[in-house]
């Protein structure tokens, strides 16, 4: 719980946010990677994150300030949360072709959700107010 409640607390004091999009140049779907981002460093709290297409996997605690995916009408976005992820203010936005899948772990988004693609879920927590289309 502590950790959780650290996380959000950094969520709210985000300094240097900048605008970061997947490109998956880093060739193993893994968030933790800078190479797969532009410019080449990992989303931290407080950034605004877009994953238009590619496949993407959360593998530790991260949180950021907004994420919008699937907004690529080529290929879809795949997001997949095995471990605590954590949006801000920003929120989240699922686009048409975007899939979010919850394997375990929590989903927790301040600011509004909206799926307009797809939510899997099969365990874990998500917390917010979720609008699902």
């Amino acid at each position: 719980m502590m950790k959780l409640l650290a996380i959000v607390a950094a969520l709210a004091v985000a300094t240097n946010a900048i605008s970061i999009s997947w490109t998956g140049y880093g060739n193993d779907n893994q968030w933790t990677n800078k190479v797969n981002w532009s410019p080449d460093q990992v989303p931290s709290t407080g950034d605004d994150v877009t994953i238009a297409s590619g496949i993407v996997q959360v593998t530790i605690p991260t949180g950021v300030n907004s994420l919008v995916m699937g907004t690529s009408f080529n290929a879809p976005a795949n997001l997949t949360v095995f471990q605590s992820f954590f949006i801000g203010t920003g929120g989240l936005q699922v686009e048409g072709n975007g899939n979010l899948f919850i394997n375990s772990g929590t989903a927790a988004v301040s600011g509004q959700v909206t799926i307009g693609g797809n939510l899997y879920f099969q365990s874990g927590q998500i917390s917010g107010q979720w609008t699902i289309n």
